[in-house]
């Protein structure tokens, strides 16, 4: 945390290689969360990446909720791609329950889409429950 605060870009150097492959699974996902909640552009870039190359399905699964936190207009897209594309069910359920928190018609039909296409039966439970309780709002 502390060092994600800081304004100097040896911050992002810092931070890139904390989530590097190699690391440690817990020091990748807190580092992954400080990249969405506190380095802006950069540290959406880097988010970015992992959502593409990350070889774990449970990093992923939490680059989505550090996309959910990231102040970008792009993370919401980044978290679409991801419910709609990640190889894996659980990484697209959890994008698509992040994606239902935050809301819009955008995401609202991404959420449909999946209750309409994804091949797995876990991730249409899942996203069945959302566009409902997100419709109201």
């Amino acid at each position: 945390m502390a060092i994600a605060q800081h304004g100097d870009p040896s911050a992002d150097r810092a931070l890139a290689s904390f989530v590097a492959t190699g690391q440690a699974a817990s020091l990748r996902e807190k580092a992954s969360f400080w990249l969405g909640a506190a380095r802006g552009k950069t540290g959406l870039s880097l988010l970015e990446k992992m959502a593409t190359s990350e070889p774990s399905s449970d990093i992923r699964a939490k680059v989505a909720f550090a996309l959910f936190v990231s102040r970008e207009p792009q993370a919401t897209e980044d978290i679409i791609h991801m419910a709609k594309d990640d190889p894996d069910a659980r990484v697209r359920e959890q994008a698509l329950f992040w994606l239902g928190q935050k809301a819009g018609q955008r995401a609202f039909s991404t959420i449909t889409g999946a209750i309409q296409n994804d091949p797995d039966t876990e991730v249409k439970k899942t996203s069945r429950l959302r566009p409902h309780a997100n419709a109201r709002r």
